[in-house]
């Protein structure tokens, strides 16, 4: 019950429409009651005769003529109730000197009644005409529909508010672990390094250490993947560090070596004709390329070449990672982007499905996009973003000037 009348109290088009009714009426008091089975509960009032009733007040529900409204389900009116047989002795007539009033029930959609909306005065006042009932019971609607819509907004915010809760519960839970996790893993590299600096390890001996240090650099970048989703969906992206002088190219070429020397068994190939500098974060650049060809490697043809190439067009630059195989199902093609996904045919389970959702964030950290084209013999991932150079603090100052 306290949950109705702190709704209908909160509703800001009430205090007007009881000002309105009260105007159209004559009647010299206007008040939105909750009702109970015993008590009878203002949540507003218009109050101009001086009746004494006020906000949050409560009566017993058997002294006013809203208990009617409760149990019949029906409107009431009284029309000079102190010379009405069936309304003389009561309470509201004989204590509060009440002669004239109406109440109307607010229904909810259902039909369950919420509260009446009730005006009383002193007087003898001719309230009970049709077209003034017909406004008051428009008012009535006008009250339960808002409430209706306060409660659905309440209920959808908490809704939202609880998903974001667990959301956040969830994404600090990840960024917590990926933090945690580097620490048993600088000990496992530790060891390895003193392993290593053993002039008698024999040859299978530095053939295991090569195999645990693939697999700490493995580890290493599901880590580094797992923070950057949690920086990205906690902090609202990716961040960058622009520099307006990177050689992309050189930046590039080196990407395109280590993924050599990770996949020997892929050819890779490599065109970059990026002559400018660029601006961006070089860092996250070579990530992005290293994920797009990484997925390259993973789903392409082993047959076909893998080709990664680099080009300015205009103000933009724009990178392709292009590897052969058929087409992307259109089904998968559009989750592509989302974070843990992988198709469930020719993938990889080593990875934890962020490749993809990475790179994307970083494009659109530098104002870019992804786009992907993929047909019956290739699959082709480009890049576009601004490569536009900073400017210097001394051009700044002259165009300022």
């Amino acid at each position: 019950m306290n949950l109705q009348v702190s709704d209908l109290s909160r509703l800001t088009l009430v205090p007007e429409i009881l000002e309105n009714v009260c105007r159209l009426t004559g009647l010299g008091f206007a008040t939105v009651a909750v009702l109970t089975t015993d008590r009878w509960i203002a949540c507003s009032v218009h109050d101009e005769t001086g009746l004494g009733l006020k906000a949050g007040d409560q009566l017993p529900v058997e002294f006013t003529i809203c208990d009617r409204v409760r149990t019949s389900g029906r409107s009431v009116l009284l029309d000079h109730a102190s010379e009405d047989e069936n309304w003389s002795n009561h309470p509201l007539v004989s204590g509060f000197g009440i002669r004239s009033g109406l109440s109307v029930p607010i229904l909810r959609p259902n039909g369950d009644l919420v509260a009446t909306l009730c005006a009383l005065d002193r007087t003898k006042v001719d309230a009970t005409r049709p077209e003034i009932m017909a406004t008051i019971k428009l008012f009535a609607n006008l009250i339960a529909l808002s409430l209706h819509h306060e409660e659905q907004m309440s209920a959808t915010v908490g809704e939202l508010e609880e998903a974001v809760k667990v959301s956040n519960l969830r994404e600090e839970f990840i960024a917590v672990l990926g933090h945690d996790l580097r620490n048993p893993l600088a000990a496992v590299s530790s060891g390895v390094d003193l392993l290593q600096r053993n002039e008698d390890l024999s040859e299978r001996g530095q053939t295991i250490i090569g195999m645990m240090r693939e697999s700490m650099k493995r580890a290493a970048g599901l880590i580094d993947d797992v923070l950057d989703f949690a920086r990205g969906r906690l902090g609202g992206g990716i961040a960058i560090e622009r520099h307006g002088d990177v050689a992309l190219d050189s930046v590039l070429a080196e990407v395109v070596e280590e993924a050599r020397m990770f996949a020997p068994e892929m050819r890779i190939e490599a065109e970059f004709h990026i002559d400018q500098p660029v601006s961006c974060d070089s860092e996250r650049i070579a990530q992005m390329v290293s994920n797009l060809v990484g997925n390259a490697v993973t789903h392409g043809d082993p047959a076909l070449p893998i080709r990664v190439s680099g080009r300015r067009e205009g103000e933009l630059c724009v990178i392709d990672v292009t590897n052969g195989g058929g087409p992307i199902p259109a089904d998968v093609r559009g989750k592509l982007f989302e974070p843990f996904f992988r198709s469930a045919t020719g993938q990889s389970r080593q990875g934890l499905g962020l490749g993809l959702y990475i790179a994307n964030q970083i494009a659109k950290a530098h104002d870019g996009l992804i786009e992907v084209d993929s047909n019956d013999y290739r699959t082709m991932f480009s890049v576009r973003f601004s490569a536009a150079p900073l400017k210097g603090l001394a051009e700044d100052l002259d165009s300022a000037g």
